[in-house]
Formats: structure tokens, sequence, C-alpha cells
């Protein structure tokens, strides 16, 4: 089935993108858990929007606690005056990821859902990309699928820009959605990074990328039966939207 446009008129908001979203990456989940050789290896999703810190102090800082406290018996110190306060931005979090049992939970590869929270300003496509950027280093396949109609900056190019490359290396700016495999690996003592990139358009089907898991080989992710699927899933299957 075609990709339909999620983020306005006649969809949205009578129909979360946010909601159709996660059953997609539960769908991709389900897709890899059919194709992986559990117990060594398995398949998890994250899902974290609007994220922020998860812990919160007193406005003072910490507070003095001693045995039945917050602190569970530790004797917690008063935070002394801070040299500066300055602000986070952490990315929105919509991700499946193939981890190695074997191997103390090795992270192998990541595929991240773009939301709009991702691409709305600045600071935030420059927290995604660094997200992304440190899976990279560390050897993690990734792909990233853009399919967000409401904001415009292109994640890639993020990414590109970031890890100090040329723009040759950039999508054309005619791409407004995109999906971006990426294998990074090391070859004659060189870092490189393998890309293989696809346009997307509202009408038109996802299409097939290889997943890259480190160390191991590639599965292919076919996005349009994953897509086809959760439309079905989620009521979103006539012709006619």
């Amino acid at each position: 089935m075609p990709l339909l446009d999620h983020f306005h008129a006649p969809l949205f908001p009578q129909r979360r993108w946010e909601s159709f979203h996660a059953r997609w990456a539960g769908t991709i989940l389900d897709y890899l858990v059919a194709r992986l050789r559990p117990p060594r290896f398995f398949a998890e999703m994250q899902i974290h929007l609007g994220t922020r810190i998860e812990a919160e102090f007193e406005k003072n800082g910490f507070v003095q606690e001693s045995r039945n406290g917050t602190g569970g018996g530790l004797q917690l110190a008063t935070s002394p005056p801070v040299t500066f306060v300055m602000p986070m931005v952490f990315p929105d979090d919509i991700e499946i990821q193939v981890l190695d049992g074997d191997e103390s939970r090795r992270l192998l590869g990541v595929i991240e859902l773009i939301s709009p929270a991702n691409k709305d300003r600045e600071e935030h496509r420059r927290a995604f990309a660094s997200k992304c950027l440190a899976y990279l280093q560390k050897g993690v396949g990734l792909i990233i699928i853009d399919t967000v109609t409401s904001r415009s900056g292109c994640l890639h190019n993020e990414l590109v820009d970031i890890a100090g490359q040329p723009e040759a290396y950039h999508l054309p700016n005619s791409w407004d959605l995109y999906a971006v495999a990426y294998q990074p690996s090391r070859v004659d003592e060189q870092n490189q990074l393998r890309v293989w990139t696809s346009e997307l358009s509202v009408g038109r089907a996802l299409p097939t990328l290889p997943f890259a898991l480190r160390d191991i080989g590639y599965l292919d992710i076919d996005f349009e039966e994953t897509y086809t699927e959760t439309r079905s899933h989620t009521g979103l299957a006539e012709s006619d939207l």
C-alpha cells in the first residue's frame, strides 16, 4: 500500500501519527523477530517521545536525607553552588534495536523512525544526528526512515555535516522524505561508511533496504510489507485515504 501523509488532514489530527508509528515500530519488531535466531539474537523496541531527564530534585539541589529517606539509607550531601545551568536537548526515540544475547547484550543494529520533534529546530536535528553518529562510531548498523511531512530538514545531511564530510554526500534538496541504511566498517586500516539511500513519496510504495548487523551480516527489511500490515491493523487499508 502506498505511503500516507500521517501529519496533515484528512488523517491528522483525527488519527494520531504517534499511535501509527508506535504500531509500525512494533510490526518491524515482529518482522525482525521472525527472522532472527533466538536466544542469541533478539530485538527490542524503544519509544520515548518528548524525552526529558527522568529525575527530579528540589529547587536547591540534593536534599539532606538519612536512614529512611529517599536516599535509601545513604547520607546524602547538600549540593554546592553550581557554576552554571544550561538547557539540554534529548531526541525523541522511536527505534527498534537488535542485540546479541551471547555478548552481554551487545548492540548490533538500530532502526529509527523519525518524529516531527527530531526535525523541528536546529538543536533537535543535531541531537538526533549526534545520537546516530554515536551508533555508527561503535560499528552499529543503522537505518533511518523519514516520513514526516510537517517539518523540513534532512537528518542525513545533518549527520554528514557533524561528521565533517563534504556536501557531496548530502541527499538532494528535492528529497523531502527518504530512508537511508548505513553500514560502518573498517577496511585497510580506514574507517568507512557504506550507505544505501531511497527517496520516499506520499502515494508510493516503501523500499526494501539492507539492515547491517554488526559483525554478523545483513537482513533485508521490506518496509512496504511492514507498513502495509500496520495500515491493515489500524484500519487504514482503504485505498481512498
